[in-house]
């Protein structure tokens, strides 16, 4: 049985079902409390665990509007995960799953038993908010899931394809302080508050294009090119930020992989927009995150 997580479960018919691991309850419901507030929740407190347990959240699941998964590293290596069996038996119902990343995950992270799950969790609309703030969080979740559960409004016409212009997809960079001066000897000629001062407006800037490209990919029909033309801004900033780091081999080493991982990415997101698409699909939306991920590894280490 789930613990209590500051609200009671909804008697409403119309509700999201909340998945998690009772591990992270703290770290849930605060968030769940919060999201209960604007949104119908139920989640199985009350229900003791047995043998009518799976049959009930069966029930539960099949009635529910759409699955709220709570996504944290725990579930990972959890022996016996009940998260990964809700999981199955809202895919065996086809049910609309909304995983909601409560922590950074690199896949190297990822123990070999689960990967075949990890796969099928990247495949599902993640809703990042690792990086995000708690009222944030909540509203990054509420845009998400608000009336948008896959169903096209009578009043929303058809998308009609069209071909942009493939220069208008190309974002005009502002570049602050991205290197150091050559022209002093490299890092050499400059003192240690000069290089932090360097480090800091590289790391602010590359942070609010991190952001930014994290609130496109949390809608609930991300802008294709909105979202291309983010990546893209980071993929210029990160490789021409990299003459600021010689001789720091972690770093340099780590921006020259993240421009040789996503490069194909940005790639393939764009041959989609001028091939007429206007909203990112889900293979899109996977990609995106994945320039996502790369993009904060760099964030992380500066």
């Amino acid at each position: 049985m789930s613990e209590y997580l500051g609200f009671t479960p909804t008697n409403e018919k119309d509700y999201f079902f909340l998945s998690y691991n009772n591990d992270d309850s703290k770290r849930v419901g605060d968030i769940a409390a919060a999201l209960a507030a604007h949104i119908p929740i139920w989640y199985d407190y009350g229900i003791p665990y047995g043998e009518k347990w799976e049959e009930e959240i069966s029930v539960k699941i099949s009635d529910s509007r759409a699955v709220l998964l709570f996504f944290t590293r725990s579930i990972l290596f959890k022996e016996e995960s009940w998260v990964i069996k809700e999981f199955r038996i809202s895919n065996r119902m086809n049910k609309k799953i909304y995983v909601i990343m409560l922590d950074q995950i690199a896949d190297s992270e990822v123990p070999a038993k689960r990967q075949s799950y990890w796969d099928d969790v990247l495949q599902l609309q993640n809703i990042v908010v690792y990086r995000a703030d708690p009222e944030q969080t909540v509203d990054i979740i509420l845009k998400a899931v608000s009336d948008k559960i896959g169903i096209v409004r009578e009043s929303e016409p058809a998308e009609v394809p069209s071909e942009p212009a493939e220069d208008t997809l190309e974002p005009e960079v502002e570049l602050h302080i991205v290197s150091v001066n050559r022209s002093r000897g490299f890092r050499r000629g400059l003192s240690k508050s000069e290089l932090q001062a360097i480090r800091r407006e590289n790391k602010d800037q590359l942070s609010k294009v991190r952001d930014q490209l994290q609130m496109i990919i949390a809608k609930s029909q991300p802008d294709a090119a909105e979202a291309y033309r983010c990546a893209r801004t980071a993929m210029i900033l990160v490789t021409r930020q990299l003459g600021a780091y010689d001789f720091e081999y972690k770093l340099e080493q780590k921006i020259e992989d993240f421009e040789k991982a996503y490069e194909r990415n940005l790639t393939e997101i764009k041959q989609s927009i001028l091939s007429g698409k206007k909203k990112l699909s889900s293979r899109g939306v996977i990609l995106a995150k994945q320039v996502l991920l790369g993009l904060n590894e760099i964030i992380d280490i500066l």
